[in-house]
């Protein structure tokens, strides 16, 4: 499975979790009195740091898809272990809260089920080569319930994501200089997240351009899903664009 269908994939698994938790979100917030009033999209909106990181988190072991290397990442013992050691430094910098990264985890872990079905993968790696695959990747099928679930994963992103995202991008430009005490946390949090989504920015170019120079079996579904995957590259760089032209235009002022 491509990157995004794995964006995808993440994306609505993840939702479901945290629309559920809406739920207990708002009693909580009816017991405060004045509070403001949410609307149920800002309530079903994820947190723009958990956006940030819930792509990377469902993306990592592509990042390593390379020959024998895919079968190291794509496993259950890389699944379940590799992602411990980043939420562990996320949760210690406060860049997220342990509901947050238990939705991480979540996501990384979506990344089993998407090449379970189309792709291949290695369950007891390295102790045995078996893996389990029943559709093949970049073919037909692949690509028709990519281009499906990413049409729907595209109109989400930009109804309910792409404003509070875009937001919270220039809010990060934009803090004010670090300060003496915690000179690293300050630069993390000031520039961190925004090159995180930038790598992921790269990432997905990446491999749109590797999709153009693979064959599928059907070459109007191919045409159709690369349609799709390039306005998703198109969305990532709009943000980054506006945010950082708002960073520029400030400094001008």
């Amino acid at each position: 499975m491509w990157l995004l269908g794995h964006s995808a994939l993440a994306y609505f698994v993840v939702k479901m979790i945290w629309a559920a938790s809406a739920f207990i979100r708002k009693d909580s917030a009816t017991k405060n009195k004045g509070s403001k009033t949410i609307s149920i999209a800002q309530r079903l909106a994820f947190t723009p740091a958990l956006l940030l990181f819930l792509l990377p988190f469902a993306n990592w072991p592509d990042f390593m898809h390379l020959g024998i290397l895919r079968a190291f990442t794509h496993n259950l013992f890389a699944i379940a272990l590799v992602p411990l050691l980043p939420l562990g430094i996320l949760i210690a910098l406060r860049f997220v809260t342990r509901f947050e990264a238990v939705l991480l985890y979540t996501a990384s872990a979506t990344h089993m089920l998407g090449d379970c079905v189309f792709g291949s993968f290695f369950f007891v790696n390295p102790l045995s080569d078996a893996y389990l695959g029943p559709f093949q990747f970049n073919g037909p099928e692949d690509l028709l319930f990519e281009s499906i679930i990413g049409i729907a994963f595209i109109l989400a992103f930009a109804a309910l994501e792409a404003k509070p995202l875009s937001t919270y991008l220039k809010m990060e430009l934009s803090t004010p200089k670090m300060t003496l005490e915690a000179p690293l946390r300050a630069f993390l949090r000031r520039y961190g997240l925004f090159l995180v989504f930038l790598l992921y920015s790269l990432f997905a170019l990446t491999q749109l351009l590797m999709n153009v120079y693979l064959q599928s079996t059907q070459e109007l579904v191919r045409i159709a899903y690369l349609a799709i995957f390039a306005a998703y590259v198109f969305l990532l760089s709009y943000i980054f664009i506006t945010s950082l032209s708002s960073k520029r235009c400030k400094n001008k002022t």
